[in-house]
């Protein structure tokens, strides 16, 4: 697991940091700029929601970042998924390689359902794959 987080950090802060000189202004600029701004505000506005359905820890790896996908696309959203992973190796959580799983199994899902989809089908489609 060290290893994966030390492959993948210098490439996800070096596209976080990615000639991002102002705030985006529209949601594709959002998503081409690299800031992973419309991930974090996603998360953190639905982390609650997911969370008090109380069910398992890759229900809600995956619900979140089916959500993020809808809003912000697919690479914002495994990214966030994997800076989330790297945050849990620092010593504030448990990292898993079966999160990051779920999480890309979320990807997956909010691709299917598309830009903008109801977030209700992604907690629907993440019930079916972590019951």
């Amino acid at each position: 697991m060290k290893l994966l987080l030390a492959l993948i950090l210098p490439a996800l802060l070096s596209t976080a940091s990615h000639g991002a000189t102002t705030a985006p202004e529209t949601l594709e600029e959002s998503r081409s700029s690299g800031m992973l701004l419309c991930g974090t505000a996603v998360g953190i506005r639905f982390v609650g929601e997911v969370k008090s359905s109380k069910k398992t820890d890759k229900y809600m790896h995956c619900s979140i970042s089916c959500v993020i996908t809808n809003y912000c696309g697919p690479f914002e959203s495994a990214a966030i998924g994997a800076l989330k992973e790297v945050y849990d190796a620092l010593g504030f959580g448990d990292p898993e390689v079966e999160d990051l799983k779920a999480d890309l199994k979320g990807v997956k899902a909010g691709m299917k359902i598309g830009p903008f989809g109801d977030r209700e089908e992604c907690y629907r489609a993440c019930s079916r794959l972590f019951p």
